[in-house]
């Protein structure tokens, strides 16, 4: 619906002028759990490897014309179960839509509060200084000494704490740990919380799910590039206030939950979690349309991790 330049290989279907399937509904099928595993069990894999969900490494696979045009699309006869898919991919489409232009925002934001030497600018001046930025902070097990690879990396706001997920390899005991709380801070400060919060969630996100890097896995986090305007404590927060409150006014119109604009979403993170909820329903829609039984789902899910 938009004009967009494609930077890499697309394949774009555009729909002839009789064609009758909402192309919401042909969206939903080809991003489905069942059509990925048809497509890798179908495809020819190609040099290179691809992270999972889980951060694992896995094949890539080839995914041109010849492929896709294999796939088997079946359109649903029973009316209410087209239009479940139908109306559960829209609401997919304009949550993420919500969500970019929320990191967008938050951008922009940043921007507009220049920073004076960016080579301090790093998490661990917030981790070091807890105790003046009002904070309590934890780390998991031996994570200052612990050398390993990490795979990937996710921040979440639970009430008033900030936690710092991560998965990483440990080479030297052949070891792959999972999801492990790295780092959790208690702030109290709403305005610093998510400050930090966002801050990370754009470094992660730039990353694109790589590039972490290898270590003491403490000091790889500690060097996580979040903005720091002033190293006085109590003047950073002050930029980090103008920030935000520049962000949030940015923002009041991008968490309503519907497009009735009576409930809000209070996080980013209940707002990606709604996301996966939809998209584990729309998938549970399309294990009923091809008929696919708990034994076989359990298959294919297993095979995606």
């Amino acid at each position: 619906k938009k004009k967009m330049i494609c930077t890499a290989d697309v394949y774009v279907l555009i729909p002839k002028d009789d064609t009758e399937v909402d192309l919401y509904y042909l969206l939903a099928i080809l991003n489905s759990k069942l059509m990925n595993y048809y497509h890798k069990t179908k495809a020819k894999a190609v040099d290179g490897v691809a992270s999972t969900e889980s951060g694992k490494q896995g094949r890539r696979y080839s995914y041109q014309a010849t492929q896709l045009s294999r796939l088997p699309i079946k359109v649903s006869k029973n009316t209410k179960l087209y239009n479940d898919i139908v109306i559960n991919t829209s609401s997919i489409l304009r949550l993420n839509h919500d969500i970019r232009e929320i990191m967008s925002q938050f951008d922009q934001s940043l921007s507009n509060q220049p920073l004076k030497d960016t080579k301090s600018c790093k998490f661990g001046h917030y981790f070091d200084n807890y105790e003046l930025y009002g904070m309590e902070r934890e780390t998991s097990g031996r994570i200052n000494e612990i050398k390993a690879k990490i795979l990937s990396l996710d921040v979440k706001e639970e009430d008033n704490k900030l936690v710092i997920y991560m998965t990483n390899f440990n080479e030297e005991q052949n070891q792959l740990w999972e999801n492990i709380k790295a780092v959790k801070l208690t702030i109290k400060d709403e305005d610093v919380r998510k400050f930090l919060f966002f801050a990370l969630k754009k470094y992660i996100n730039v990353k694109g799910g790589r590039g972490f890097g290898s270590g003491n896995l403490l000091e790889l986090i500690k060097n996580i590039e979040v903005p720091v305007y002033i190293q006085t404590v109590e003047k950073n927060i002050a930029k980090i206030k103008e920030v935000m409150k520049e962000f949030n006014h940015l923002t009041k119109d991008l968490w309503f939950k519907d497009e009735n604009k009576k409930e809000k979403f209070k996080s980013l993170n209940e707002l990606e979690a709604e996301i996966r909820k939809t998209d584990n329903e729309i998938d549970e829609m399309v294990y009923k349309l091809y008929g696919i039984d708990e034994n076989e789902k359990k298959i294919i899910e297993e095979s995606l991790k």
